[in-house]
């Protein structure tokens, strides 16, 4: 894959857009993302590595006693192991609760990532809606919505209202009806997170319907006692 656009900024919105296609131009992928902060480029790294490297010297032997002790399975091993050596920890000026604080505050820092809505559009197949947490551990698990094209009724772009009486502009995924028993309300919102401007969504817009449906603009219309008709014409 590679990018045939990068990085739109918005004056308005701090973030960053990309769109990223496939060599055989059968998939396309749009991001969102939030513009690169310095800290997470230049900071975050050096600074964890500052911790492991204050921390890990000075619990090394305290670490090094605890684990003997398990290895061993020695009744009360671990007990007296830590009665031992916490009276060290606090001649170093390292209580325990400083080391647990310094681990947890290098994990976060380790897990921490730009946060992104990704939106892609898979030629005749469907589209595949997800999202990306600032923290990788929440990230775990975490599956993209799939949507067919066969449950697809049509891509649109819609105005609202947000905050104090702010017009913005959101495009969204309307979908049929999942049955009885089936969950759903037919609107998925596409960049949640982000709400890109009105002109980068008309891009995303544009060229996605043309991956799914080709040079023909398609909507559904309802027709009364027939339900949904699909209704076709070409693109001007």
């Amino acid at each position: 894959m590679h990018n045939t656009s990068l990085l739109a900024m918005s004056l308005a919105k701090d973030y960053a857009f990309e769109i990223v296609t496939s060599s055989n131009q059968s998939l396309v992928q749009f991001v969102v993302r939030n513009k690169p902060s310095f800290f997470i480029r230049y900071l975050r790294l050096p600074i964890a590595c500052l911790i492991f490297a204050c921390v890990i010297p000075r619990s090394t032997n305290v670490i090094r006693s605890i684990l003997h002790a398990l290895f061993r399975l020695e009744p009360n091993g671990l007990r007296q192991v830590l009665k031992q050596n916490i009276p060290d920890f606090h001649k170093a000026q390292m209580p325990l609760l400083f080391l647990i604080l310094a681990a947890v505050g290098m994990f976060l820092l380790i897990s921490m990532e730009e946060p992104a809505d990704t939106l892609m559009v898979m030629e005749d197949m469907g589209i595949q809606i997800s999202s990306k947490s600032r923290w990788k551990f929440l990230n775990f698990g975490r599956k993209g919505k799939f949507v067919p094209i066969s449950e697809i009724i049509d891509i649109v772009i819609h105005e609202g209202f947000h905050g104090y009486g702010q017009v913005i502009y959101y495009m969204c995924v309307l979908t049929r009806d999942k049955g009885e028993g089936k969950e759903g309300n037919g609107v998925q919102v596409i960049f949640p997170n982000f709400l890109p401007r009105k002109e980068i969504l008309l891009q995303v817009w544009k060229l996605s319907r043309q991956m799914l449906y080709g040079k023909t603009r398609r909507h559904y219309r309802h027709v009364p006692g027939l339900g949904l008709r699909e209704v076709q014409h070409l693109h001007d």
